[in-house]
């Protein structure tokens, strides 16, 4: 009986060995779990079953007599604690840093494998894998959003499951720029008033060739005029029909006679032209003894009742003009010379990812007195500021004012330029904003066509955190919008979330990797290429979790889990084994020569 006892501990010695060789050879395998052997006896042999003491005959008990069998492996036990965590400076290698598994897909969709390897790559075809097998988890859907709830399926990094691409991101649309910094509430002011940074119109310069027609059947004119604060309406100049009659005059002060063709029209007004058509001014007597003074300049009342100063002094008198040469302007409004304090420059996106530069200037306008609803009284300085741009297929249009406090602080609200709690008080109101448009239009050609396909959009312009201080430097300090970039890498979160990186520096949501999760991990059969399967003892994969949930760790990028075998336990064991092989088969040399010499005695 000792040669098979013998036998069998040589058999068992020989497993651990293997498992320890193994072990060994799987010292440098990503996240590779070690393994151990455990032995128990094998059934006895009984000589003499024990007995019981008796009282009857005085003798005690005896025990049995029982010679063992030999030695069996009773389990080789998966060790699945966590090993060191290495780093690798590579964005697609990923350590959990706890418990868990990644999930791959098996031969057929819908079979599992499970992995603690994390050294994943991405084939020609955006498949996230490991040693070939499809990394699993959830993707967005069209809205960007992830559902942990559904099932997990292979990751693709490069398409979505309708076949549209996320190597590309698309360009978004400009909404808002931040301003930042201060304006200089040293420079001069330039405005009219509080809400005006221009002049109020007080002459209309009429120009022109003056026809006969033009002097019968009259003048009537509309043109734009502004009030003092910077106010626009449209006033309408009228001269009704008059008469043109030639004379000889002398001017005063002169023996000279010159002929003068004077245009009286039926409101009044008076105007003189020399024999080249041009206005002629001062005293002159005709041949009559009339004197007269005639003027180039005179004032009328536009259709809406407002007096305003005429000047004719650009008019000719022509008998060959056609009629309605003459035109009108206004002066006042803003002036386009005007010294800018300081300007940003916004880049703006269109909803095709075209960049433009959009310009705000700014500019000190005025300091009153104003008043809040309950009457309170409060110092502000105005700010008037313009957009522009510099680009030949938009135009960008914009303009207001900025309010600060006697301490540089932007005001906004509603005010008004006197108390509005007195009785009979109309005053005008001033609103002050924190954050105004812009408006983006696509530019058009001569035939009316857009020189860009692009719709109208607006940016807005937050100016909360501008203030006005001795010394001023504006500046955008955040903006959305950018234009369409391509995939240039992957960053890996905590929760298994992967994002992906583009060349306009933008991310973009790709997935979120899945792990798996068992009530007995010693239990997962092993199946090859650092990957296990679910057994009959391990418990079922019953879906996967976030990581860093429902027990499991979080994940590390750039990192892998190194194999867990401790080399000094597996050379200790190894001696162990071996001596206890050497014993085993000194046992077999030992019976074999007590067996010689029984034989030898036969002989």
């Amino acid at each position: 009986m000792s040669v098979y006892a013998a036998l069998t501990a040589l058999n068992a010695q020989q497993t651990k060995l293997d498992v320890i060789g193994n072990n060994l050879a799987n010292v440098s395998t990503v996240a590779y779990k070690s393994q151990s052997v455990s032995f128990a006896d094998l059934l006895s042999q009984t000589l003499s079953s024990s007995s019981a003491a008796s009282s009857s005959s005085n003798t005690g008990g005896t025990n049995a007599q029982q010679v063992g069998l030999g030695v069996a492996v009773s389990a080789i036990t998966t060790d699945v604690t966590s090993g060191s965590i290495s780093s690798t400076g590579v964005d697609t290698d990923v350590a959990i840093n706890g418990s868990g598994y990644f999930i791959v897909e098996g031969e057929s969709e819908g079979t599992y494998y499970f992995t603690r390897a994390g050294n994943f790559s991405v084939d020609e075809d955006g498949n996230l894998t490991v040693n070939g097998y499809k990394v699993c988890g959830w993707e967005p859907d069209e809205d960007g959003t992830i559902d942990t709830e559904d099932a997990v399926n292979a990751i693709n990094l490069f398409y979505n499951d309708d076949g549209t691409s996320k190597q590309v991101i698309a360009p978004e649309e400009t909404s808002y720029a931040t301003m930042d910094g201060t304006l200089d509430s040293t420079e001069e002011s330039q405005g009219g008033s509080v809400f005006y940074i221009g002049s109020a119109t007080d002459t209309l310069t009429l120009s022109g060739k003056l026809s006969s027609s033009d002097i019968a059947t009259g003048i009537t004119q509309t043109v734009t005029t502004y009030d003092d604060e910077g106010n626009t309406s449209t006033a309408t100049l009228t001269l009704s029909g008059g008469t043109a009659t030639a004379g000889t005059y002398t001017k005063s002060g002169s023996s000279d006679s010159v002929t003068l063709n004077v245009v009286t029209w039926s409101d009044g007004t008076t105007l003189a032209f020399d024999a080249d058509g041009n206005v002629v001014t001062g005293e002159y007597t005709s041949s009559t003894g009339t004197t007269s003074t005639f003027s180039s300049s005179g004032t009328l009342s536009t259709a809406s009742g407002t007096s305003v100063a005429v000047d004719y002094s650009d008019l000719t008198l022509s008998t060959t003009a056609t009629a309605n040469s003459v035109t009108v302007a206004a002066d006042g409004g803003i002036d386009s010379d005007m010294d800018t304090d300081s300007s940003a420059t916004i880049s703006v996106y269109d909803s095709l990812g075209n960049e433009y530069d959009v310009s705000v200037s700014f500019t000190k306008c005025s300091t009153a007195t104003v008043y809040d609803e309950a009457g309170t009284a409060k110092t502000i300085t105005t700010v008037y500021w313009e957009a522009g741009d510099s680009s030949d297929d938009i135009n960008a249009s914009g303009s207001g004012y900025l309010a600060f406090d006697t301490e540089g602080k932007l005001v906004t609200g509603t005010y008004y330029s006197s108390d509005p709690t007195v009785t009979g008080a109309d005053p005008e109101n001033y609103t002050f904003a924190s954050a105004y448009d812009i408006d983006i239009a696509a530019d058009t050609d001569s035939s009316g066509n857009k020189t860009v396909n692009i719709d109208d959009f607006s940016v807005s312009m937050d100016v909360a955190a501008v203030s006005l201080y001795t010394e001023g430097s504006i500046a955008v300090d955040s903006s959305d919008g950018y234009a369409s970039g391509t995939l240039t890498g992957y960053s890996f979160s905590s929760d298994g979330t992967i994002t992906g990186v583009y060349s306009n520096n933008q991310t973009q949501l790709l997935a979120q990797i899945g792990l798996a999760t068992f009530d007995n991990a010693a239990g997962l059969d092993k199946v090859g290429t650092s990957l296990y399967a679910v057994s009959a003892n391990s418990g079922p994969f019953s879906g996967a979790v976030v990581a860093g949930t429902d027990g499991t760790g979080t994940l590390t990028s750039g990192a892998l889990e190194s194999s867990n075998v401790d080399l000094s336990a597996q050379f200790a064991e190894m001696m162990v084994a071996e001596r206890a092989y050497q014993a085993a088969s000194k046992l077999i040399t030992v019976t074999d020569d007590m067996m010689q010499t029984v034989i030898n005695m036969v002989s």
